[in-house]
């Protein structure tokens, strides 16, 4: 489909939330797994939707201007986000986000309205506060405009669409920002039209790559769904988007609980659900999971970070009803996700699958800038109609991500063998230098995920004065398992070469820091082993 044929984003989303109201208006569409709010039904959600746009059309919003949403998990996203882009703005997270992107309305909690107060001293495009919860009775003096959320969805404010017109290709629809793991966050501009196309994209490969094989259960389609990643990331917000396109029943969670989520499992005999690594790893090994008929799951997608073919094979054997698990890799820089698992031909281990529709791709040297042969690791270059427009008012860092002719260099160490299987090995500025060698440290997580005593590792090159840099192991033991650290490292040392091994050591800690997303927070780890060495020292 050409740009010009597909709808601004929010007027998808509106058009499939009018059928299900048209089909069955009770039904609900959120429910909240703490009990934190009442659950609301689709057409709640329509008529809160086009409140809200009402009430930015009124107050005299412009299109493009910039909406932050600094919330928990919460019903309210949906209609603010969609409510917002309605009204022809646009919407991002927060912190850092709400002074660069330049936010001229913040929706927040009441608890935090005094530090978005003071906050605003130094943020002059903020006009307006939109809070949730009960006013606080010591508020700061403003000259802000602070506003009730609930207050406006009950007001039904009237929407009129025809005031605001769209072209698709260009106008904004969301400014996430990037992870930040090597860098300063920087806003990625998305559009309409690359949230469409990647929704498009995606169902398309679902129908030839997956559907082929495992015939559409009509449960996992639109059955009950648990929320629980950040709906400010990109894979949280689009799995909460598919919900709504399907009519699914989404049980929201403010904070991610074992136990609670196992429950919700079972209740609601829940078939499909997203995950990251870390909790794929949860339900293969815990003990927890005995407890509960979990009989029902059977699609589970991961993402935030590659799982490796042992990963998969062990949660399989552990729920014999699981069909298959679904992983992919993407980054925000490319709206969501650029290569999907396909079930249609064989799958190399250690494969993340190959490129979805209208998506290419091409691995090249990072130092020559050619193109790599396959089997040959380089850097993965991604190129299609999801690429972002830019990033926010920062065209030396747009320079330096996107190429003359469309590619996104991605900074990810990958491979592609002769059918087009990508592999991903590890970020290029997270490889640990051994003298002459380089140590994708993903490997030697993959590796020590294999020992049975080991629940969750991150590796990191530490200093050494005779190798440049060796990789040091922080691993969380299995509970009531004893484990040493020469045992791991002997572990290790049989299966890899000798520039590969452990020098470092091993140190046991409780758990691994991690993005909102799962990926390992490798920068903090490593800093916070040398400042704890450093002091040891003194």
């Amino acid at each position: 489909m050409m740009a010009s044929e597909y709808p601004p984003f929010h007027q998808f989303i509106l058009s499939s939330l009018s059928n299900h109201v048209e089909e069955r208006p009770n039904d609900f569409a959120f429910l909240s797994a703490e009990n934190e709010f009442e659950s609301k039904t689709f057409k709640e959600i329509q008529a809160a939707i086009y409140s809200v746009a009402g009430y930015f059309q009124k107050s005299g919003c412009k299109k493009g201007e910039i909406v932050t949403i600094t919330l928990p998990n919460t019903w309210y996203y949906i209609p603010c986000y969609m409510g917002a882009a309605s009204a022809g703005m646009v919407t991002n997270e927060t912190e850092y986000q709400l002074s660069n992107s330049q936010s001229k309305v913040v929706l927040t909690t009441a608890n935090n309205l005094n530090k978005i107060i003071q906050a605003s001293k130094n943020l002059p495009h903020l006009k307006i506060i939109l809070y949730i919860g009960k006013l606080p009775s010591n508020i700061a003096e403003t000259s802000l405009q602070i506003v009730n959320f609930d207050e406006i969805i009950s007001k039904q404010y009237p929407f009129n669409p025809e005031l605001i017109h769209f072209n698709v290709e260009e106008d904004l629809l969301a400014l996430p920002y990037s992870s930040g793991t090597t860098g300063m966050p920087k806003g990625v501009m998305i559009t309409h039209y690359n949230f469409m196309v990647q929704i498009s994209i995606l169902a398309m490969h679902h129908i030839t790559k997956i559907d082929t094989v495992f015939p559409p259960d009509e449960n996992a389609v639109a059955g009950y769904k648990i929320h629980f990643l950040p709906s400010y990331h990109a894979y949280g917000f689009a799995g909460l988007c598919i919900n709504i396109l399907r009519g699914s029943s989404t049980i929201i969670m403010k904070h991610f609980k074992p136990h609670l989520f196992l429950s919700l499992v079972e209740k609601y005999k829940v078939a499909q659900l997203n995950l990251v690594p870390m909790l794929l790893n949860y339900l293969s090994e815990s003990p927890d999971v005995e407890k509960y008929d979990l009989s029902s799951i059977r699609f589970i997608s991961s993402g935030g970070a590659p799982l490796s073919t042992f990963q998969i094979e062990r949660v399989k054997k552990r729920f014999p009803s699981l069909k298959y698990v679904f992983q992919g890799y993407g980054m925000t820089e490319l709206t969501t996700i650029s290569h999907g698992a396909v079930f249609d031909e064989p799958m190399p281990n250690e494969a993340i699958g190959k490129c979805l529709p209208q998506i290419e791709d091409k691995i090249v040297n990072p130092e020559t800038g050619k193109e790599c042969n396959p089997g040959e690791r380089g850097e993965l270059w991604v190129k299609g109609p999801t690429v972002m427009k830019g990033y926010w008012m920062n065209e030396k860092a747009t320079a330096e991500t996107i190429t003359p002719d469309g590619y996104v260099k991605t900074g990810d160490i990958a491979s592609k063998d002769s059918n087009g299987f990508l592999f991903i090995h590890d970020r290029i500025k997270e490889l640990i230098k051994v003298k002459a060698f380089q140590v994708p440290p993903a490997e030697l997580e993959h590796l020590l995920l294999s020992h049975s005593k080991v629940s969750d590792v991150a590796v990191v090159g530490i200093p050494n004065s005779e190798f440049g840099e060796v990789p040091r192991a922080f691993v969380v033991p299995k509970q009531s398992n004893t484990i040493s650290e020469q045992e791991l490292i002997n572990f290790v040392k049989e299966k890899v070469s000798k520039y590969k091994q452990l020098r470092g050591g091993v140190e046991f800690v409780s758990q691994i820091p991690r993005t909102a997303s799962g990926k390992i927070l490798r920068r903090k780890i490593k800093e916070d082993y040398l400042k704890k060495t450093k002091l040891s020292k003194l």
